[in-house]
């Protein structure tokens, strides 16, 4: 029940353990067999004063605004709250910074209740007390530095999401801070100069935004910064940041697009990171933002339909060059709005915001087919039956709903569901009344349900071997067993109708959150999305007896224009 926000391993005793976690400080003097709680709360960073180990520092989350720092004499046997020089309302998150040119140096990095900066503190006699270095009453002087603008006059920032503090290992006014942007200090926090962001100015130097880690090698000085686009290195030679990240296999993807035409061809939606396109075995962005559900026309690989949150979704016809705006209205869907291309028809999609939308023109224009649908909720979820264009399945975290003639009545199929957070529906390619739904809560045994009439009764066909975690993702595979593929917080697992329990279907797959597969018949393919460790594929625990009930996508006819001739390649 523990989310670990910090780990320190002890210089003097290797296999002992200080761990900062949600709920407090967690000591192991085993290397991580046994662990021994020695305070509680919400812990988000912990520190070992440099030439004694046995002085630990530990900072409290407080979200009443009442976050304190806390220092142990003993090696975390005793606790006393340090405020002598501090404020002591209205702080959010803090972070703490210590260095070995000076032990009894401590830093506090303190941000407010809207999550911008509060203020930065400094104690010369390892906590006793405390001077305030820089604070900022009011923005416009430019000194949030935990917010948006390089220029400090932002309102608020994201210090509940990124924020990070390194001091120099061997000058102890060498300071740098993170929050959406990266900050420099060279007096020991007096002063900030805006460091690095993802625009262009010329007063600064490139970087990703969202700072969530900076550490200072101990072998060398050398600077790192980690946020949401991966690993950064300080270059003293080069005088700036570069990306090291190529090979770390660390995207955290939110969806994935297949070309049914091209086994070597997909795009993906990745947080903060936007949207990428693999051809063959290269990877392009071709999208910013946070990237979301994408899908690729499975006649022409350069037509790529792409989203960015609260479902941004745009069209390109030249493989990614160029974007242009179909979103089918002006008000924000979900963080991921779903959105589905019919198989049978490319020019078809539906997209959920608050009602239901539906294209037959590629975008063109929409017309909403739904009235109250959700009962003022985002949409969720979308499934469109593949062998009907009329049936369409939308779900909500709490509501699920069904028309059987294109929009026109929509009946609640909720009923016989438990109430958990629906997190997909699917339906057979061959059959629109059989569908199956997923949640993504910790109820043991209420994972999976199928339903052969169209939502009209429901069972339970979780079972007993699935983990107590949340499925996210499910996917139903053709011309098979009526094999079924659910995607958990854990990695992969599959069903069919021979088999009386689900069983793991992740053999060299990481201990990753699997949010959406997709399958690619063509080439006889399961591909995973993962949030965290890139894309992955295997091959189909049973592979397809035929043609896809889409066959035309598979079809590809050359040359297109032609005459008097053409190939067939299925």
């Amino acid at each position: 029940s523990k989310r670990i926000n910090k780990l320190l391993i002890n210089p003097r005793h290797p296999d002992s353990i200080v761990a900062a976690t949600n709920n407090g400080i967690s000591i192991s003097p085993d290397g991580g067999i046994t662990w021994i709680s020695t305070l509680t709360g919400r812990m988000r960073d912990v520190e070992f004063k440099p030439n004694n180990p046995s002085v630990i520092f530990a900072a409290l989350d407080a979200s009443s605004g009442a976050s304190k720092i806390y220092r142990s004499a003993n090696g975390g046997g005793g606790w006393g709250i340090l405020n002598n020089g501090l404020p002591t309302g209205g702080l959010d998150r803090i972070l703490l910074g210590v260095t070995p040119v000076n032990p009894e140096v401590v830093y506090a990095l303190i941000a407010r209740s809207d999550a911008g900066f509060y203020g930065f503190y400094k104690s010369s006699d390892a906590g006793n007390t405390w001077t305030t270095q820089m604070d900022c009453p009011n923005n416009s002087a430019g000194c949030n530095i935990l917010g948006r603008k390089t220029d400090g006059t932002s309102d608020g920032g994201q210090s509940w999401y990124d924020m990070s503090l390194a001091v120099s290992l061997t000058d102890e006014n060498l300071i740098y801070a993170g929050g959406i942007n990266l900050w420099k200090s060279n007096d020991g926090g007096q002063v900030w100069n805006i460091e690095a962001n993802s625009g262009s100015g010329s007063n600064y130097h490139y970087m990703h935004v969202d700072q969530h880690s900076l550490e200072f090698n101990p072998l060398n000085n050398s600077l790192y910064a980690g946020n949401d686009g991966g690993l950064y290195k300080y270059v003293d030679f080069l005088n700036d940041w570069v990306d090291i990240s190529d090979g770390l296999e660390i995207s955290q993807f939110y969806r994935l697009g297949l070309s049914v035409s091209s086994a070597e061809i997909l795009v993906a939606g990745a947080q903060d990171n936007g949207t990428e396109r693999l051809s063959f075995s290269t990877w392009d962005a071709i999208r910013g933002s946070d990237g979301m559900e994408c899908i690729i026309d499975p006649y022409d690989t350069d037509i790529i339909y792409s989203s960015s949150q609260y479902g941004g979704i745009k069209v390109s016809y030249d493989g990614g060059d160029n974007w242009h705006n179909m979103k089918p209205v002006t008000y924000d869907g979900a963080w991921i709005t779903p959105y589905k291309m019919h198989p049978l028809n490319n020019n078809m999609i539906v997209a959920g915001y608050d009602e239901v939308y539906r294209t037959t023109t590629a975008g063109a224009f929409w017309d909403s087919i739904s009235y109250n649908v959700s009962n003022g909720q985002s949409i969720r979820t979308i499934a469109l039956a593949p062998s009907d264009v009329d049936v369409i399945y939308v779900a909500t975290y709490s509501n699920l709903r069904v028309t059987f003639d294109g929009g026109s009545n929509w009946t609640n199929i909720k009923p016989g569901l438990p109430n958990l957070t629906i997190s997909d529906v699917v339906v057979s390619a061959n059959d629109p009344n059989w569908v199956w739904v997923t949640f993504s809560n910790y109820n043991n045994g209420e994972k999976v349900y199928e339903s052969s009439d169209g939502g009209n009764s429901w069972i339970n066909i979780s079972g007993s071997t699935l983990p107590n975690l949340p499925v996210n993702c499910i996917v139903y595979q053709d011309l098979a067993n009526n094999d079924l593929y659910i995607g958990t917080d854990i990695g992969i697992y599959h069903k069919d109708k021979n088999m009386s329990d689900w069983q793991p279907f992740m053999t060299n797959l990481p201990n990753v959150i699997v949010d959406e597969l997709e399958i690619h018949y063509g080439a006889g393919k399961i591909r995973a999305a993962t949030f965290g460790r890139g894309i992955w594929e295997s091959d189909l625990y049973t592979a397809p007896n035929g043609v896809a009930n889409n066959y035309f996508s598979y079809i590809n006819i050359s040359p297109n224009p032609t005459k008097d001739y053409f190939n067939i390649n299925l």
